[in-house]
This record gives C-alpha cells, sequence and structure tokens, in this order.
C-alpha cells in the first residue's frame, strides 16, 4: 500500500508504494522468465517502474553508469532521484512533483505509459554531481506499457542523446550564425571593388567589426567547449566593474540585433574595482544582452547597470519583454530554446561560466508590468 495520498504535488501524484510492496514488485519482475537476463545485455539505460513510478528493476547498464554493484539501493526510488535531478528534492513527494516537473520529458513519457500509451520524449535533464558541480543532459526516454502477474508496470528505456544536441548546435552555430556573419564581411569587401568608392575609413571600419564579431563567435563556442569539458582556463586580473560593462555595452550596440533598439547604460557614480576574468565576464554580459535586445520589439529598450552588494558586484541587464512561465522554468537548460533548434546555449552558458568558473551566481525575475532582469552576482575576489 501506498504510504500517504496527500503529500503536495505541483505535477505528478507523490504517493509512494512501501519498501515491501517494492520488494515483492522486484521480485516478481526478475522471476519473469529471462527478462533480466535479456535487458542486461541492452546498452540503453532500462528501468521497470510500478504504478508509483517506483523503480522495482535497473539493468546492469544503468548499474555501471552509476558505479553500483547491485539494484538494491535503487529499488523504490524514481527516475529523476536515480540520476540526482537538481529538482528532485524541491518537494517533499520527490522526483515528478515540483513545478518544473510538468515540462519533464520523461514524466510526461512515463505518466503517458502508466496511462496505457506508448510514449517517446526528449528530456533536458540537469543533474548534482557528487563533486557540487551541475552537469546538462539530454535524453530521449521511450516508455511502454507491461503487464505482470495482472499487475500494471512501465518499461522505461533511456538514451543519452548530449553528444547528437551538441554536434547541431555547433553545426547551426558554422551553418547559420557565422555563415551570416562571413557573408556580411564578403559583402562589405565587394563594396572595395566599386568604383569611386569615396568613404574608404568608414568602409574599413565596418569590415573590422564584422571580422571582430566572427572571431568573437568562434572563440565564444570554443570556450563553452572548454568549459562543459572542464577544462577551461580562468586567468583572474584587476579590473572595474564599470568600465568592463561598458565595453560590452558598446560592442552590443554596434551588434545586427540592436537595430531599431537602444541600449543604456545606468551604471552607479561610484566605480567597483573586482578581480575575476574580464574574458568570460565578457561572454556572459554579451549574451545577457543579445538575448534581451532579441526579446524587445523594435522602438524598446534594454537597460544595464551594476551595484556593489554583499560583498561583491551585481551586475544586471533589463528588458521589457516578459516570458511565458513554461519559459522560465527551462531557461537555463542546455538545449531549450525560444528562438528554434539547435539554439538555447546563451543563458546556459551564462549560468555555467558564472558558477562553475566565475564562482558567482546567476538568477532573474519576470513579470508583467516589471519585464525581465537578469542579474550576475560575482565576489569582488576569485577565490582560488
Amino acid at each position: 500500500m501506498p504510504h500517504s495520498d496527500t503529500t503536495e504535488t505541483h505535477f505528478a501524484p507523490a504517493a509512494r508504494a512501501g519498501l515491501p510492496e517494492v520488494g515483492r514488485q522486484a521480485r516478481a519482475v526478475s522471476q519473469a522468465p529471462q527478462l533480466g537476463r535479456l535487458l542486461d545485455q541492452v546498452p540503453n539505460l532500462l528501468l521497470v517502474l510500478n504504478r508509483h513510478r517506483q523503480a522495482v528493476y535497473s539493468n546492469q547498464s544503468l548499474l555501471d553508469l552509476l558505479g553500483l554493484d547491485s539494484e538494491g539501493p535503487l529499488l523504490g526510488q524514481r527516475p529523476g532521484e536515480i540520476m540526482n535531478c537538481v529538482h528532485c528534492r524541491e518537494m517533499p513527494g520527490g522526483c515528478g512533483t515540483s513545478e518544473s516537473c510538468r515540462h519533464c520529458g520523461a514524466a510526461l513519457a512515463i505518466l503517458a505509459g502508466l496511462d496505457g500509451q506508448r510514449a517517446v520524449r526528449e528530456c533536458r535533464l540537469t543533474v548534482r554531481r557528487p563533486e557540487g558541480l551541475q552537469e546538462s543532459m539530454d535524453l530521449q526516454v521511450w516508455a511502454t506499457p507491461l503487464t505482470l502477474e495482472d499487475e500494471p508496470y512501465t518499461f522505461v528505456a533511456i538514451s543519452d542523446l548530449s553528444d547528437q544536441k551538441r554536434r547541431r548546435a555547433l553545426e547551426r552555430l558554422f551553418f547559420h550564425d557565422i555563415l551570416n556573419t562571413a557573408g556580411g564581411l564578403m559583402g562589405l569587401t565587394a563594396l572595395l571593388k566599386e568604383p569611386g568608392q569615396a568613404d574608404l575609413p568608414a568602409l574599413a571600419e565596418s569590415m573590422r567589426l564584422a571580422a571582430e564579431q566572427l572571431v568573437q563567435e568562434i572563440q565564444a563556442q570554443r570556450d563553452l567547449a572548454a568549459a562543459e569539458n572542464n577544462e577551461l582556463r580562468v586567468w583572474p586580473t584587476q579590473f572595474s566593474a564599470g568600465d568592463i560593462l561598458g565595453q560590452y555595452a558598446q560592442v552590443m550596440e554596434r551588434h545586427p540585433v540592436a537595430q531599431e533598439r537602444s541600449l543604456s547604460l545606468k551604471a552607479p557614480a561610484l566605480d567597483q574595482e573586482l578581480v575575476s576574468d574580464p574574458a568570460l565576464l565578457g561572454r556572459v554580459l554579451v549574451n545577457l544582452l543579445k538575448n534581451a535586445l532579441e526579446a524587445c520589439q523594435p522602438g524598446q529598450e534594454v537597460s544595464t547597470g551594476f551595484l556593489a552588494r554583499q560583498g561583491g558586484v551585481e551586475f544586471w541587464v533589463h528588458n521589457p519583454a516578459v516570458m511565458p512561465r513554461e519559459v522560465q522554468l527551462q531557461v537555463f537548460k542546455r538545449s531549450f530554446s525560444t528562438k528554434g533548434p539547435g539554439r538555447g546555449l546563451g543563458t546556459y552558458s551564462v549560468k555555467l561560466l558564472t558558477e562553475r568558473y566565475l564562482k558567482g551566481r546567476v538568477w532573474f525575475t519576470s513579470s508583467p508590468g516589471e519585464g525581465t532582469t537578469f542579474r550576475v552576482w560575482l565576489p569582488l575576489e576569485l577565490p582560488e
């Protein structure tokens, strides 16, 4: 029998079966003729869940991934708890009961399986590793109804799409964003051949800016790949918050996304020195400013500034648009984007660079009448 049906939930039922019932179900699954032996040969991660979404079987591939000798520690746990999803402890009911779970592909597929339907969904999962770091995974989840001894179960297969998603994002970067910039640069060079071209200094400056943007886009992707592989080097130096924010605000004022939009710098009268990595902070600021400008309608304004707070510096970027709640719950996930397939690296890289490498924090607020404000807090001196 389940322990309780009254635990609070924002999505899937919170009730669980007690350990005796889970143990009985695990024995029933393991004793099914040849089932366990067959599933242990499959390279995909496999689970069998009871009607409360609790694991009663896990195959050898999953045990190997988790470094376990037996499935005992996994029995009775839900998939997000097994994978250590960052949302699995937000509610007393565990995996499936937080507000974020409403948009979890795994949860949606599993609930469909429990309802007697075969389902396949993509799942953008953020997991917490033992050393405290967070890692983003892109998974494909299949759920299939299963009946054993007249009792309903759900058979769940999980495949890791993370490398495939990374390749697609890289292809989009080179085949779209960088190709567009290179095409613009080529168009500017063609103007040099036109007879009577008088404004050579202005043309040369436009070419320089286009080349600079091209290099920045390539470097940003290089740094993101290094950051995800824990290979990114941090080079702390002393600089002023006002100088670096002003520098990158000027860069974004000349960016194509700023056309028909304005960018206002609202720095305090008193500047603030800090010791951090200015290049990585620049990547963070450019992504936030670019996203804010893209969210605006023509004629609208993006504002940015900073202030001293809690022994550090807080940078902020505001735009008048409001993010739907569904977007807010997924905005820092690696492959989530409102701009189409192959995008979704901007806010993800902001969080990755800020929290893992600059040892800061990033958060946002978004509401009608107030718009959307992203905030990045950094310590005055980067810890060793």
